[in-house]
């Protein structure tokens, strides 16, 4: 089994990322020594993780508890940053304010950023500045960066200055900060009004000194330039895909969490390499995941939800030998769907949503599934605003509103998304009043409910076809209501050839016997072109694969509705 389960904000390595012993002012013996010793542990594998980050802890408590400001300042900065959870604001202040008092640069630093963050009024924004410029002005590096910004955008207080941001981010880069050797690249990308001139070249330039200095992020950015190549006129890094993975894995090696999804991605659909390697893309996604990069949460998730096997060998007696990469665990999934959806990730929040629709490992909760699935419907998924559409129609979690759900179902149909163009046929079909024209709401409803068919049938939706050909032969697709059993035998054709249900076939034959051996013909005339387009479709679809074998899976009671049936589904 490649995969482990996932923890948040458990690792140790996630807790000694964000602090450099060698940079941590007035840093003690002490408190020096316990990360070392976290680092040493974590890196060698002496000890567990848990169990390391626990020994370093208790050894930082104590120091905190007899006045060590580092090691106050330690403590502050991990209930801050997550990896201790459970502190209230009040303790992580004082331990912070504690810190700061004796002179400790990065806790003011922190502590100027966590009160301007919190501030309600100008006064406790004004006391957050002051401390970051007083930590800036004795050159603490981290600091000397958040100033760079508050002169960047401006205050109420503070005046923007392009330029002596680009100065204090140059006194940083000089200083081997490659974070403000980074922002420095960022600014000379785009320019910054008033200051900073555009400069390509320069931000280049920039970019590749803070790779020199060792920045992960800055590594991964210019990997994905060397990945796809610089666009335009006049590109600045040509494309060497070769070059840009192993970039990406110097990035994900010093942990930074884009590479790592990056490679996934790479390893896991075979771009740019001589062949996928779905192994060792998921071995990506998990570091990925574990250093909360919320879309290789989204993908791990989706990968314990269906499971991912490798097939070994050729097959024998037609069965296959499969490698379990990622074994089907629903628990698992939702875990990490719902740390994804922490991140805000909207695919999450529809995935978490159909789980609690539905009962898998969570009590059903139609309003918990419902407020969920519309919060990625809000974001434009377009399988999120096709489900809660049905909500709204069926009164699940919601009040029953049948305008909301046709509302809904457009918004997905607008995707060209073909179960969205069925249901909104059904919807009026069955009698919504589609008002949009016609002699009469009646006609107006058909019409539209035909049109949406006529989309879903296109895409090759076996029920949109069988719905259109009942339509056609009630003559209620027509301009005149005339039954038109031509095209009514075509699509049931259509639906046959996709969906092969002997239901459509046994209609098709009680149809041919009441038509005219001309009308056949001319029905074979109407489908053969539009099976031509299917089948096109369908090579697109599955990498060229022909015919009908490749043809997609039959839609569930493809022949519901055929022959004068004209009822909406529930």
């Amino acid at each position: 089994m490649l995969l482990t389960a996932l923890k948040v904000k458990l690792a140790a390595m996630v807790a000694v990322a964000g602090l450099d012993t060698n940079q941590i002012n007035q840093i003690s013996p002490e408190t020096k020594a316990a990360l070392e010793t976290l680092a040493a542990d974590q890196s060698e594998g002496k000890v567990d993780t848990q169990q390391a980050f626990t020994k370093a802890l208790t050894a930082i408590k104590e120091a905190a508890d007899k006045n060590d400001a580092s090691a106050a300042y330690v403590l502050a900065h991990w209930m801050t940053f997550g990896i201790l959870q459970g502190a209230q604001p009040d303790q992580v202040l004082a331990l912070y304010k504690k810190s700061a008092d004796a002179g400790q640069l990065q806790a003011m630093a922190e502590l100027g950023a966590l009160t301007l963050r919190n501030a309600q009024d100008q006064a406790k924004a004004e006391e957050g500045i002051a401390l970051i410029k007083a930590a800036s002005d004795k050159g603490e590096l981290g600091a000397m960066r958040a100033y760079a910004q508050i002169l960047l955008r401006g205050t109420n207080t503070v005046k923007p200055d392009a330029t002596a941001a680009e100065k204090l981010l140059l006194a940083g880069s000089a200083a081997k900060d490659s974070e403000a050797t980074l922002l420095l690249s960022q600014m000379y990308q785009g320019g910054v009004e008033g200051g900073v001139a555009k400069d390509e070249k320069k931000a280049l330039e920039m970019l590749d000194k803070a790779i020199e200095q060792g920045n992960a992020n800055a590594m991964s950015l210019k990997a994905a330039r060397l990945f796809n190549g610089d666009q335009g006129a006049n590109p600045l890094v040509a494309k060497d895909p070769a070059a840009a993975i192993k970039m990406f894995e110097d990035a994900a090696a010093k942990g930074n969490a884009a590479a790592n999804r990056l490679l996934g991605q790479i390893y896991e659909g075979g771009q740019g390499i001589e062949k996928a390697d779905p192994e060792k893309a998921f071995g990506y996604y998990e570091k990925a995941a574990q250093a909360g990069d919320p879309q290789a949460l989204l993908r791990l998730g989706q990968a314990f939800q269906g499971g991912v096997g490798l097939p070994v060998g050729e097959a024998k007696d037609g069965k296959q030998e499969v490698k379990v990469l990622v074994p089907v665990d629903q628990k698992r999934a939702l875990d990490a769907f719902r740390m994804a959806a922490q991140a805000g990730v909207p695919q999450a929040f529809y995935a978490v949503g159909v789980y609690y629709e539905t009962g898998t490992v969570v009590d059903k909760d139609p309003v918990k599934a419902f407020a969920l699935i519309k919060r990625a419907a809000d974001s434009g998924i377009t399988e999120a605003q096709f489900r809660l559409a049905g909500y709204y129609q069926n009164g699940a979690g919601v009040t029953q509103d049948l305008i909301a759900a046709a509302g809904w179902y457009d918004r997905a149909a607008q995707a060209n998304y073909a179960p969205a163009h069925l249901a909104l046929g059904n919807l009026y079909e069955a009698g919504l009043n589609a008002g949009n024209g016609g002699d009469s709401p009646a006609s107006s409803s058909m019409a539209a409910a035909a049109s949406h068919y006529n989309m879903a049938a296109e895409q090759g939706s076996a029920q949109a076809m069988v719905r259109l050909a009942g339509m056609y032969e009630r003559g209620a697709a027509t301009v005149k209501n005339e039954p038109d059993l031509v095209r009514a035998l075509a699509y049931l054709m259509l639906a046959e050839f996709i969906s092969k249900d002997k239901q459509v076939t046994d209609v098709i034959a009680k149809m041919k016997e009441k038509m005219k051996p001309e009308q056949i013909t001319d029905a074979t005339k109407f489908y053969e072109p539009k099976k031509a387009a299917l089948e096109a479709k369908i090579r697109e679809a599955n990498g060229g694969a022909a015919g009908a074998a490749a043809a997609p899976a039959a839609d569930s009671g493809a022949a519901k509705g055929a022959s004068k049936s004209g009822k909406g589904t529930k």
